[in-house]
């Protein structure tokens, strides 16, 4: 059965919304200034596992996120420049289904006189004053919808009063002269099966070039891919053409990725993989004159110290991790790791093998040496070692072994063991061998020149945030029926609130 989504508002939507889309973008407030962050919360209907976020100008993008998706919901945030011109700007949130959800956001540059060309406009006369019921005094109590909203001093408590879970986005920050006069409505319609979802995780998208494609094509048909420091990012697809495709788990942070062909040795020749990144391709249209006013200058320069504390302020003292959507390749109870520091140290990786890691073999076949897992099988309690292991230094693979024997031990913290088969994409790899480094880069790795390394912007960490002006933000707040959520927000010196609640 269809699970019915119910939009949820506490605030007057004074402009008609009519482009209804699988996916909508909720964020912490949509007034900013320069050097601030926007917080997300997205909510999808599409099979994807990932949503893509832009903030655009009409002719270009200035900042880029993408959300991990779990049953439809995920968060991210996208840091504003201290240089970003005064103007209005689009955020646009799209899926590969082709769903989009697009709202106006207001950003003013507080640290320099940098305006969009014609893009503002000065204005003596006040707006009318925010009308808007997302607003609350001390001692205020409203209730909208399926929600009861009370604030009690520094309290601020959300009550799901209806028989149904409450799945939604918490913003609560401080109300201003510069609070717009209508906020972002929730609109969200049934999914979309688009042919180019992505239900797993991000897909990437890979050109094969160089001098010597057409023969690499015709020895192999494996691509694999690498992030470092995190060997459970493994990625592997087929090589048919010069253009090819490579699905994906969800990949977090901002880290480097490695693309390689497993061809064999007997291949030479300058080839390579490059990816291409994702890029909206929509019309913006005009997005209108930003409106400045003297008065504001009171409310700006707060918003700017407001930027400056939360800068200073470290990062893990204001933000709460929430669970990420992760799906293991690996299965950790399979794995055995050997701390080497915990054993007596040898000169060289060939002697740690030998000596420390066991369930590992070196094998030497024809001069050619190469690492064995020795595989159990859980149905009959045998064991054997059917081939070569794929050997990995910090999550990449490193297909000559003669990498990992001249490796420096010194280097390497631990050594995790997986003794199953694993199917990676197209190929079948017996066991799993991960050397983890004190650093986690791989150091001193040298890759051949057919081996590139690119920086890699992954999915968004999901965080709960509390700030100086968005004194609270929960992108994934869940609230059982009849079950209430209560924000303590300490002494706060503001007389009015904005609190805003958007879900399903």
């Amino acid at each position: 059965m269809m699970k019915k989504f119910l939009p949820i508002l506490f605030f007057a939507c004074l402009v008609s919304y009519d482009a209804m889309a699988g996916v909508f973008a909720s964020t912490d407030k949509n007034v900013y200034v320069s050097g601030d962050h926007i917080f997300c919360s997205v909510f999808c209907n599409d099979p994807d596992a990932i949503a893509y976020l832009e903030l655009r100008s009409e002719t270009a993008s200035l900042a880029f996120a993408k959300a991990a998706l779990n049953e439809g919901r995920g968060a991210c945030e996208l840091p504003l420049s201290f240089d970003i011109p005064s103007g209005n700007y689009c955020l646009v949130c799209y899926t590969s289904s082709g769903s989009e959800d697009r709202q106006t956001i207001a950003i003013y540059n507080v640290f320099s006189t940098a305006r969009k060309e014609n893009g503002c406009e000065i204005v003596k006369s006040l707006p009318e004053a925010d009308r808007t019921t997302s607003v609350f005094a001390a001692g205020d109590s409203r209730k909208s919808g399926r929600v009861l909203i009370e604030r009690k001093d520094s309290c601020v408590t959300i009550t799901n009063t209806s028989s149904e879970l409450l799945d939604c986005a918490l913003s609560i920050s401080c109300a201003d002269l510069i609070a717009p006069a209508s906020e972002h409505p929730f609109k969200l319609d049934s999914a979309r099966r688009g042919v180019n979802s992505e239900p797993d995780g991000e897909v990437l998208h890979l050109s094969f070039a160089g001098r010597d494609t057409s023969k690499v094509m015709q020895e192999t048909d494996v691509v694999l891919m690498g992030v470092m420091g995190d060997p459970e990012s493994l990625g592997s697809c087929k090589l048919t053409s010069t253009e090819v495709v490579m699905p994906t788990e969800n990949i977090y942070g901002k880290t480097s990725i490695v693309l390689m062909v497993d061809s064999n040795e007997e291949i030479s020749g300058q080839y390579y993989l490059f990816p291409h990144p994702k890029v909206y391709s929509g019309e913006i249209g005009d997005l209108g004159r930003l409106k400045l006013y003297s008065a504001y200058e009171t409310a700006l320069l707060r918003r700017a110290r407001a930027v400056k504390e939360d800068a200073i302020a470290m990062r893990d003292t204001i933000l709460t991790s929430l669970p990420m959507r992760r799906t293991h390749v690996f299965r950790s109870e399979d794995c055995k790791s050997f701390v080497l520091d915990d054993y007596n140290r040898f000169p060289t990786i060939e002697e740690e093998v030998v000596e420390i890691l066991s369930g590992v073999r070196m094998h030497n076949e024809a001069g050619r040496k190469s690492l064995r897992v020795v595989l159990s099988d859980n149905v009959d309690g045998t064991q054997s070692s059917l081939g070569d292991a794929l050997a990995l230094i910090d999550g990449i693979p490193i297909l000559d072994t003669r990498k990992i024997i001249e490796y420096d031990p010194a280097l390497v913290k631990r050594v995790d063991v997986y003794g199953h088969k694993y199917m990676l994409g197209y190929k079948v790899y017996k066991g799993i061998v991960n050397f983890v480094t004190f650093k986690g880069n791989a150091p001193g790795v040298v890759f051949d020149d057919n081996t590139r390394i690119y920086d890699f912007q992954g999915c968004s960490y999901p965080v709960i945030f509390r700030g100086a002006h968005t004194l609270y933000w929960h992108p994934l707040l869940k609230i059982q029926p009849g079950q209430s959520y209560t924000v303590q927000l300490g002494d706060v010196q503001v007389r009015n609130l904005r609190i805003q609640v958007q879900g399903r």
